[in-house]
């Protein structure tokens, strides 16, 4: 759980009502360009963030391609924010949208599997200056991620260690910002 799931399930009695500040997360915050591509990859509840990035990116008139991949359990009863995405992408606030439900079976039954077959468009988007967002379980998307952004930088040409470089230079030019959590 993340730090203020965790306190509001975990120790907050039913009922109970406190005053809480909101904090800016300072790492994840979508970037001030509103023309600049993103990639938004999200897994269950990581989804929550982006929708903020998303009223962003609407307040700011729709201006550069968003691509939103979203993977969960189930499409019934699990496709978190479900009526507002699809009235994003009617809008086109959301140029291309993915979605995976891991339970509803499938060919690919994980949104690390989505990005792995969708590779070349991922790394054109960066080569073409997006920025790469990704939002859910360390343990689950955390660890995929890594093996399918390595295994498609090495389809490239690039060694295994130059792919753990070209990670390590996304993360500190900004090209790829992590919110990781369990």
């Amino acid at each position: 759980m993340g730090a203020g799931s965790g306190e509001l399930c975990l120790n907050w009695p039913i009922g109970e009502s406190r005053e809480v500040e909101l904090l800016r997360h300072p790492g994840f915050n979508p970037p001030p360009d509103a023309e600049q591509p993103l990639i938004l990859v999200a897994t269950g509840c990581g989804i929550a963030p982006f929708m903020g990035f998303l009223d962003a990116r609407a307040a700011a008139g729709r201006k550069g391609p968003l691509w939103l991949l979203f993977g969960n359990r189930y499409q019934q009863g699990d496709y978190l924010y479900r009526d507002q995405i699809e009235a994003l992408v009617e809008q086109q606030v959301i140029t291309d949208l993915d979605t995976v439900f891991s339970r509803d079976g499938g060919a690919q039954r994980y949104i690390t599997e989505r990005l792995e077959q969708q590779g070349d468009k991922l790394l054109s988007w960066i080569k073409q200056g997006a920025a790469l967002y990704i939002c859910g379980r360390a343990s689950t998307l955390g660890k995929g991620i890594d093996r399918v952004l390595l295994k498609l930088l090495q389809a490239e040409g690039m060694s295994a260690e130059d792919a753990q470089a070209e990670l390590v230079r996304w993360s500190e030019q900004g090209i790829m910002h992590r919110d990781l959590f369990d």
